[in-house]
């Protein structure tokens, strides 16, 4: 059987000198697609950049 699982990965921006760097923030596991979706809206404001996404897991 598959499972799926939600999660929400953001990421914080950091000046290293002259540039930027994207670093990644720990990844938060949801409930649900909407949930999901609603952490990345949540994040949009917050953070430098965020990815909802779905993974399938063999139970």
């Amino acid at each position: 059987m598959m499972k799926t699982l939600y999660i929400v990965q953001s990421f914080t921006a950091q000046k290293k000198g002259k540039t930027t760097e994207l670093i990644a923030d720990t990844p938060i596991q949801c409930g649900s697609a909407e949930e999901a979706k609603n952490r990345a809206e949540r994040f949009a404001d917050k953070r430098a950049g965020e990815v909802p996404s779905g993974i399938l897991e063999r139970d």
